[in-house]
């Protein structure tokens, strides 16, 4: 299941579950006035928690002390002391389903009945280790405004204090720090970033699960520590825009495709480059914009993985 069938499953979240919770505790949570109280809102789960699925419906609340996600058989606390940043982003989603995107290939200009805008909450923290982490939840606009106004005034500044060494005896060879997301000379959203992030640790696991990948500012990623580290930055974007194509039918797959381009940077532990090039991606088809953070970090992990193998390999010859 894609990212569009999960966010456009929000559509009916937000409604839905706004109603039924407010049957259920006799208040709206958007009626709580006092920021002292425990609120809670109906969220959809897109990356980024960890132990937690995408396309996952649950509740976020927000304490004095934490910010909770609350779904069946699934519960993450992130202490507010240890968020770093909140951003508010949208996308467009087929309100119709199947269905609507059917209607739309078959008949174009009816197609922009089947479009709605939600709001994308993404949020930047650090793990109990010190690791960086960003989750994007979907969530309707009046949810994501209250909780990026309620969770502004507490953020935590970043010292810029440097990982401290290692306390290892010596250097993991195999090991890879993932350094965050830079952007360079382009205007990216901040819910991309943090799911090109997110997507790349999970790709990276997938394709290489006997290499240990450490998140930036994990105390396993200071020197000494890691063999390699890899930067990832941002050199090109566009975002389709979903409108478009559904005014303009199949030529709209082409004229408001989703695109991605990054350059790798892979150094080792003496800062040697083992890569450094580019990779790109477009997201000419009926797909979500956001599976375009997907595409691009699959690209990545699979030059990554065949270049450490390759190192590998000679080591062992020689």
């Amino acid at each position: 299941m894609n990212r569009l069938q999960y966010l456009t499953a929000l559509l009916s979240l937000t409604v839905g579950s706004l109603h039924s919770h407010a049957q259920a505790t006799q208040t709206s949570p958007l009626e709580i006035a006092d920021a002292t109280e425990t609120a809670t809102y109906p969220v959809t789960h897109i990356a980024g928690l960890s132990g937690t699925t995408s396309n996952l419906k649950g509740d976020l609340s927000l304490s004095q002390t934490a910010l909770r996600f609350t779904s069946a058989g699934s519960h993450v606390e992130i202490p507010v002391s240890h968020i770093e940043a909140i951003s508010i982003g949208d996308e467009r989603v087929e309100t119709g389903g199947g269905a609507g995107l059917i209607l739309r290939l078959a008949a174009p200009p009816l197609g922009a009945v089947t479009q709605k805008s939600i709001d994308l909450l993404t949020i930047e923290y650090r793990d109990e280790d010190g690791g960086y982490h960003g989750t994007v939840l979907a969530a309707s606009k009046d949810v994501a405004e209250r909780l990026k106004g309620q969770l502004s005034s507490r953020l935590m500044t970043a010292d810029g204090a440097l990982t401290p060494p290692c306390q290892k005896q010596a250097t993991n060879p195999t090991a890879i720090v993932l350094e965050p997301i830079a952007v360079s000379g382009v205007q990216l959203p901040a819910e991309y970033r943090a799911l090109l992030y997110e997507d790349l640790v999970a790709k990276l696991h997938q394709e290489a699960p006997s290499t240990s990948f450490v998140r930036a500012g994990d105390r396993n990623s200071g020197p000494g520590c890691t063999g390699m580290t890899l930067k990832l930055t941002v050199t090109g974007f566009k975002k389709g825009n979903r409108a478009v194509r559904s005014s303009t039918g199949p030529v709209g797959f082409l004229t408001a495709n989703t695109s991605l381009s990054v350059h790798i940077d892979l150094t080792d532990s003496s800062e040697h480059t083992l890569i450094s090039a580019g990779a790109s991606s477009n997201n000419r088809i009926d797909r979500e914009s956001l599976d375009i953070t997907s595409m691009v970090a699959s690209r990545v992990s699979k030059r990554v993985v065949k270049a450490t193998s390759t190192l590998e390999s000679r080591k062992k010859v020689s």
